[in-house]
Order: C-alpha cells, then structure tokens, then sequence
C-alpha cells in the first residue's frame, strides 16, 4: 500500500510540474488541485504507517484536503469559462476545509497524547464525510453544467476538460454503487487509489491540448502590430482556425456582455493564448477586441430591439454589455447610421405598417 501511495504522490506531483510550466496563470487552480490530492494521500500514508499499516485510522480521521478539490475545479470551470468567481467568495468555498482541518488537529493529538479520539469529534467526522460524497459529486456535476452552457465543440481544451469531468462523475457513481453493493472497502480504496493515473493523465492532456503557447515572447515586447508577431508560429491555417473558434464562441453564449469579460477570458475559453488570439483578431479578422466585442453586443441590441421595439435603449445597451451611454451612442451611430431612437423610431414604423396592410 506504502508503495501505491509514493507512486500516487510522485505522479500527481509530476503532473502538476508539467502543468505549471505550460501555462502558470491559467492553470493556477489545476495546479492546487494536484497539490491537493498529493497533500491527501501523503495524510492517509502517514495514517497507514504510523498505524501498523492499519486502514482503520483513514477511516477514522479522512483526510480534510479532499473538501478542497470540488471548490478547485469549479474555480477552475468558472475560470475556463470566462466568468471567474469574484475572489472575495473563496473563503465561502474553503470553509468546509477548515472546519475538518481543525478537526482533524484535535483528533491527531487526541491521538498522539491520549491514545483515545473525542467523542465529539468522531460525531463532527462521521457527519462531515457522511454527506462528503454528495458534496464531491455536486461540485463535480456544477463544474460540468457551467462547462455545458457555454461549450464550444470546436475548442481542444473543453473537449479535453469535458472527457476528465466525465470520467471524474462515471467513477463516483461506479464507486457510490460498489460501495452500497457492499463490495470489501479495502479492494475499493484500492481501485480508487489507481484510478488517480487515470485522471493525471486526462488533466496532462489538458494542459497539453489547451496552452499551445509559443516559446518566442515576442508578444511581450511592445512593438507594432507586424512587428509584434512576426516570429509567430501560427500557420495561416491555424490563424483561420482560431478566428472560427472566436466566432463559434461569441455565437454560443452571450459570456461577452459581462463587464469583466477579457482577451484573457477570451483565450482561455478556447484553448490558446491571449497573444495567439490577439494576433489573429489583429491580422486575420482586421479588428481588435474591444472592436470585435462591441460589434456582437450590438448585434445583440438589435436583435433584441428588433424583437421588441417597446423596450428602453438605455437599458438594453446597459443589459447586451455596453457600460457607458455616450460610447455605445458614438458606437451605434458609426455603425448603423442613425441615432438608437431614431432607428427605434423607424423600427416601429414598419411595424405599424405591417400591421396596416396585414
């Protein structure tokens, strides 16, 4: 078992290695997500030898990491996504830990000084972990649903996020169902146990299918356009792919009409990087990307308008993204000709002609 718990730890270190040095940043919440399960197998190994190699004590104290890998990895959708969760919130998702965590320091030194764990905290445990597997299996369903609402079938990264959240449920609903089948928990932990392989190797698949990032940063230095990517890599095969990627993504859901949408939430969402796909919103599509958001919200206004004339212009530019009443005035009128209320105007005339001769 010893030996199972190294080779675990070893490789979920050496994929969180792998995965901080394609793509730090955005891969942030990954990267704990392997040091978390790491850091729970390292407990339970300490547990097992200190114990006479004994699985009674991991049963007794489980490890309070694990209650950190659901909050991670619906960070890490959110973040996928486009729609980071403000970080005043985590403290909301981390407290579960902290409470076990605390718990479990008690438990330790109840156990190292008085050979006998507290009553109570065995009644705070035994209730903890009773509802740990819905507590898992539910981050795990979120994180799947956001992905869902704005999945793009075109981008590798989601696909390859999608396959790992998908194998992370299947496993718990086959893990949940052996375990009410009565199935001996010694042969399930260690089934579990080398199941862990399986997901390293998904999410170094994503790092792999995601970053994609050049190895000249070129990017970093602040030059002209041309000058700025001219030791890219990107064929113009993949140029044309990644602007069908950023269309397909802005056609798909409307993440653009939040304020704190970005290049960065941009690229992450398809699976490049923000240079990758400045340059080709630059040189490709002959734009840039406050020019290209705006032009979809707009298109948005106008559908919207065009399903209700009724509706305010004040705010339903405010509602498709456009934060400044002057700029979306300016914007609107360089691109359609008129003024909001003046196409408004001419909108409901048609309407009321329609409905003459109808």
């Amino acid at each position: 078992m010893t030996g199972v718990f190294i080779a675990i730890i070893m490789q979920g270190l050496l994929s969180a290695l792998m995965i901080t040095r394609r793509n730090k940043k955005t891969f942030f919440f990954l990267f704990f997500y392997l040091l978390v399960v790491c850091s729970d197998f390292l407990f339970e190994m300490f547990l097992y030898n200190y114990f006479e190699q004994s699985t009674r004590y991991i049963e007794i104290i489980p490890s309070s990491f694990r209650l950190l890998k659901g909050p991670l990895l619906f960070l890490f959708t959110h973040q996928l996504v486009g729609k980071p969760i403000n970080s005043r919130f985590y403290p909301l998702f981390f407290l579960p830990f902290f409470l076990c965590f605390f718990a479990n320091v008690i438990a330790l030194s109840n156990l190292f000084f008085d050979d006998e764990i507290s009553a109570n905290i065995l009644r705070v445990h035994a209730f903890i972990f009773k509802q740990y597997y819905f507590y898992w299996y539910g981050f795990v369903c979120l994180s799947l649903f956001q992905l869902n609402r704005y999945y793009d079938t075109g981008s590798s990264a989601f696909n390859a996020y999608k396959l790992f959240l998908s194998y992370l449920c299947i496993t718990l609903v086959l893990y949940r169902l052996a375990y009410l089948g009565g199935i001996d928990k010694d042969l399930l932990r260690v089934i579990n146990n080398y199941s862990f392989f399986i997901q390293f190797a998904l999410l170094v698949n994503l790092s792999l299918r995601s970053t994609q990032l050049s190895k000249v940063a070129v990017a970093e230095v602040d030059l002209g356009s041309k000058e700025k990517y001219q030791y890219s890599p990107l064929s113009k095969e993949e140029q044309n792919r990644i602007a069908t990627l950023v269309h397909s993504y802005l056609k798909s859901g409307t993440a653009y009409i939040e304020e704190e949408f970005s290049l960065h939430s941009l690229a992450m969402a398809i699976g490049f990087s923000k240079h990758q796909v400045s340059q080709v919103i630059t040189d490709t599509m002959q734009s840039n990307f406050y020019e290209l958001v705006n032009t979809y919200r707009l298109e948005l206004f106008l559908h919207k308008l065009d399903l209700d004339p009724s509706l305010s212009v004040s705010d339903l530019s405010y509602q498709v993204g456009f934060k400044s009443r002057t700029t979306f005035y300016k914007y609107f009128k360089s691109k359609v000709g008129l003024t909001p209320s003046e196409y408004k105007g001419q909108l409901k005339g048609r309407l009321e002609k329609t409905e003459v001769f109808s």
